[in-house]
């Protein structure tokens, strides 16, 4: 999820190399560059030094990859990134995606060295590639410091309806909008709390059912599912043993190798449709 920091000093520290994509908001040179990080001289100093990506021997990259910049009237001189020119950078930081915007304080040597950030903005990056799929998954809450905490899972195997059997007043029936092998998107009945976990079983067809420990992230909204409402839970896996994980990954790549030679579907698919 994305968190924004208004502060009057916004602290970024990157790292001298990585790869930043570099939005020039206004000014001759508008577009779209690709450069790297360079080391600041002056480390007391906290400021964001890049490599100018107009300057390249007087060839210098330009917008989307092309060649440097020049005036529209043919040839002339290269349009630098001066001071004062309002820039929106995207970089990418280990789990995360980090984008702000400021201005170019001055620019010397090649180097375009930044005013500190106006506005910033993180998301974390998806670890696991997730698909659209419709499967069958029943739950039933973990309550802490509670002799009562979870049914006795039944054994390697066991299907939905073995737990609604088990404790049919406390299993709750569900569906899963989409599915990755770090978590799910639930639609279910009945509420959960940011922080709330549940012992899962999700049903994965052909490749049979999994057990997991699950943690509500958010909610996500609400949608209607077979004329009653149902709230959107974003699940994340906190427990997924490893040959639970292998099989949810072979069913994410079986539906995208069927996306890919159908088109995407509008519909996402079921269990019933995974593995035929």
């Amino acid at each position: 999820m994305a968190t924004y920091d208004e502060r009057d000093e916004i602290q970024i520290q990157l790292s001298m190399g990585q790869i930043a994509t570099v939005h020039v908001l206004a000014g001759p040179a508008y577009g779209q560059y690709e450069t790297t990080v360079a080391e600041n001289p002056d480390p007391e100093i906290r400021q964001t030094v890049l490599f100018d990506p107009t300057d390249d021997g007087g060839e210098g990259p330009g917008p989307e990859g092309g060649a440097g910049p020049r005036s529209e009237n043919g040839p002339g001189p290269r349009l630098e990134i001066g001071p004062g020119t309002p820039v929106r950078i995207s970089v990418a930081d280990g789990g995360q995606a980090i984008t702000f915007e400021t201005i170019v304080a001055r620019r010397s040597f090649s180097k375009l060295y930044l005013d500190p950030p106006v506005w910033c903005e993180r998301r974390q990056r998806r670890q696991h590639v997730r698909v659209q799929v419709t499967l069958l998954a029943v739950y039933t809450p973990i309550v802490a410091d509670s002799s009562e905490a979870k049914i006795p899972p039944p054994g390697p195997g066991a299907k939905p309806e073995d737990w609604v059997k088990a404790d049919p007043f406390r299993v709750v029936r569900g569906r899963t909008r989409d599915l990755s092998a770090g978590g799910m998107l639930l639609l279910s009945p009945v509420p959960l709390n940011r922080g709330e976990r549940v012992q899962a079983l999700v049903d994965l067809g052909r490749y049979g059912p999994i057990q997991v420990v699950a943690e509500c992230v958010r909610q996500a909204g609400k949608t209607v599912m077979l004329g009653r409402e149902h709230f959107m839970l974003a699940m994340r896996f906190v427990h997924i043993d490893r040959h639970s994980q292998e099989k949810v990954i072979s069913l994410v790549f079986e539906v995208q190798r069927r996306q890919l030679a159908a088109g995407v579907s509008s519909a996402p698919p079921t269990a019933r449709g995974v593995g035929a």
